[in-house]
């Protein structure tokens, strides 16, 4: 098995997806320049290999820690917060950051690899689809269960559904 010194940008990003904001953060081509081993990227990007190393063991390690909540322990309104802050949070700021790495590969490789565009628009329509899903469920679906936990927590019967 390959040492990360021995393997190429994109055997790195592809193995590790944490390692991706490290390259782009850097300046380092993952995509077309990923072809080239970790210490030539560094290099090309004028960055010291070593501090590199450094990046990628740590955003690995961030990306591999995971919460030891109890989440069945949790009130209905703190899950209800960590999907919002943590899950939608994450899809509207991905979203459009991936959609710009498409266009980016569309406009460089678009014309000999139609599939590409196609990628594109259906990544783009399902970006829409998760939008209005998440203000559904933001506007409609969340708040009915906070006040179906109130309502419980107060002895109240639960209030109707109006959906």
């Amino acid at each position: 098995m390959p040492t990360i010194t021995e393997k190429t940008v994109r055997e790195i990003a592809l193995e590790d997806p944490s390692s991706i904001r490290v390259f782009e953060s850097l300046g380092i081509d993952y995509c077309c320049g990923g072809k080239r081993p970790l210490s030539d990227a560094c290099s090309r990007a004028n960055v010291n290999f070593d501090s590199v190393v450094a990046l990628l063991e740590k955003a690995k390690a961030n990306s591999s820690t995971s919460e030891a909540s109890e989440w069945t322990e949790k009130p209905l309104h703190e899950i209800i917060a960590h999907i919002v802050v943590n899950h939608h949070g994450y899809v509207r700021s991905e979203t459009p950051r991936i959609q710009g790495l498409q266009m980016k590969v569309a406009a460089k490789h678009g014309a000999t690899h139609p599939e590409i565009l196609r990628i594109g628009e259906l990544f783009e329509a399902i970006g829409q689809e998760l939008s209005t899903h998440m203000m559904k469920e933001e506007q409609v679906l969340f708040p009915y269960i906070e006040r179906m936990e109130r309502a419980v927590l107060a002895g109240s019967p639960a209030p109707a559904a109006f959906f």
